[in-house]
């Protein structure tokens, strides 16, 4: 509080026209161990997009699930944004921060092959999701598409396994304190994540 403070010269700064103060600052600490540990085999899941949220996809990773389906020699700029829940890019955007932080191993080179042959499916959105223009700059007019709005995805029965549905609820839990997708230090990607409650019809 104390290095914020003398940072911010007092502790005053400006918002626009107004000026303010900070009074209070507030922080939780979580363990990559306990998150894990406290993790279940999910089954079925929703994840509300709060904050716009868009994925990059490079022309390496489209050729790599796609294969010999594409020209190798279509490739013309280093990646494309995806406005679209695609689980694949959703958990590979997360597992990407759990391996460059966390001190748990969770096989995510095993877990993002099995993703990869359709591990975790788009169940639904049944109210729809929405699209907005990003602008990343105000300067450069650089911009990309992102959307909002509540996906529900489920665990693809026929390859099912409790140890890759174990880590798809760690890394969504995770997901919530790290945003996902593009953009995620200026608040894009964030995210809200329920498990379905077995017991009844609808999420807790």
């Amino acid at each position: 509080m104390k290095f914020i403070q003398e940072g911010l010269g007092g502790g005053e700064f400006n918002i626009g026209k107004d000026k303010v103060t900070l009074h209070a600052l507030s922080f939780q600490q979580i363990s990559y161990e306990r998150l894990f540990k406290d993790s279940s085999d999910v089954r079925s899941f929703k994840v509300n997009f709060l904050t716009p949220t868009y994925f990059r996809q490079t022309p390496r990773d489209m050729l790599r699930r796609y294969g010999k389906r594409l020209d190798k020699s279509f490739t013309v700029s280093p990646y494309r944004f995806i406005p679209l829940p695609d689980p694949v890019l959703l958990f590979k955007s997360v597992a990407r921060l759990w391996r460059k932080f966390s001190n748990i191993n969770l096989d995510l080179q095993d877990f993002m092959r099995w993703l990869e042959t359709g591990g975790v499916a788009v169940s639904g959105f049944p109210d729809g999701i929405r699209t907005y223009i990003v602008h990343e700059h105000p300067t450069t007019k650089k911009w990309s598409v992102g959307f909002t709005g509540t996906v529900y995805f489920s665990i693809v029965k026929d390859i099912y396994s409790p140890e890759k549905a174990k880590i798809v609820n760690t890394l969504l839990k995770f997901a919530e304190y790290t945003n996902v997708g593009g953009g995620r230090t200026a608040g894009l990607g964030l995210i809200k994540y329920s498990v379905k409650n077995e017991d009844v019809s609808s999420f807790k």
